[in-house]
């Protein structure tokens, strides 16, 4: 073979070998990649795997996992990603069909185990009060991440994923998700022990976002005026509404970022209402831990009873 010959197959080898560096996959390399579709799981995330991972939320601030749709961009990332953390129930509507394609990689929240009995404990109190209110129960809400209780046996669960993903780091996961639930347990304690100065607190809202923490905490779930995101309610269920804060004497009626407010605003003007502002993806609440997001909500909501 000649020297030529020789110069331009090394150059040819040499060039394969770094094109196999540069297209290494991400969960060949030293972290984990972990997309969550909506950040309160990058919290939990977060706190479990401290710097082992490197994890981002698929959905952006101020868009509604109800109708957010992904693009080629966001296929492809979760194509790239390790795990993939979505919360299940219909939540993900417009992800459904590529959450479905990634295989063993995706993880739903909703089927971690003891999930399935703890969601069907609260939906069946949740239609005997929507019975004894006076309108008929409408399946199971989705928003699973705003009770305690749930959000316990979610990290639980979690843990329990990842350490059969990347066993070699179990040891460290566990601690810090018995720290995780600690601190849930305590903040649970703080915000029952805060209700129970309130006497017989109601509320309304703009979707049912926390009816899982409403629920937990006895508070009463009156309604929303958009149990469905995005879709305006009939003129008898809003008079049902309006029926039921004049009797409660509501004062304040409560929105989310994400969602078209005028609703809300348009029943507040009618009935000298407050308008209050929660975040169930707590994206504008600036929270470091899953704990602080439940307590800094609690917060905003204590406000407007």
């Amino acid at each position: 073979m000649s020297s030529f010959r020789i110069a331009c197959a090394i150059v040819l080898f040499a060039a394969v070998v770094f094109l196999g560096c540069v297209r290494k996959p991400q969960h060949q390399g030293e972290k984990y990649l972990i997309i969550t579709t909506i950040y309160p799981y990058e919290l939990i995330i977060r706190e479990l795997t401290d710097t082992l991972a490197t994890f981002k939320t698929l959905i952006p601030p101020n868009a509604s996992p109800h109708t957010w749709s992904p693009g080629p961009q966001d296929i492809a990332g979760l194509q790239q990603a390790d795990l993939v953390i979505s919360n299940g129930l219909g939540l993900e509507t417009n992800l459904a069909r590529t959450l479905a394609g990634l295989g063993s990689k995706h993880v739903c929240a909703a089927d971690l185990p003891g999930m399935a009995e703890l969601i069907n404990t609260h939906m069946n109190i949740t239609a005997e009060q929507e019975n004894h209110e006076g309108h008929s129960h409408q399946g199971t809400n989705p928003h699973i991440w705003t009770s305690p209780e749930l959000l316990i046996r979610i990290v639980s669960g979690l843990e329990s994923e990842l350490a059969r993903r990347i066993p070699k780091h179990a040891g460290f996961m566990a601690p810090r998700a018995n720290a995780m639930i600690d601190s849930l347990k305590q903040v649970n304690l703080r915000i029952r022990s805060e209700r129970e100065r309130l006497k017989e607190p109601a509320v309304i809202t703009l979707h049912n976002a926390f009816e899982y923490f409403f629920d937990h905490f006895d508070i009463l779930f009156l309604g929303a005026v958009q149990p469905s995101a995005g879709k305006d309610p009939a003129p008898q269920q809003l008079k049902q509404l309006a029926d039921k804060v004049r009797k409660h004497q509501i004062k304040t009626i409560f929105i989310e970022p994400g969602l078209n407010p005028k609703p809300a605003e348009t029943l507040a003007k009618e009935l000298n209402l407050q308008i209050r502002q929660y975040d169930d993806l707590g994206t504008t609440l600036q929270a470091k831990t899953i704990a602080d997001y439940l307590w800094q909500n609690w917060l905003l909501i204590k406000a407007g009873l």
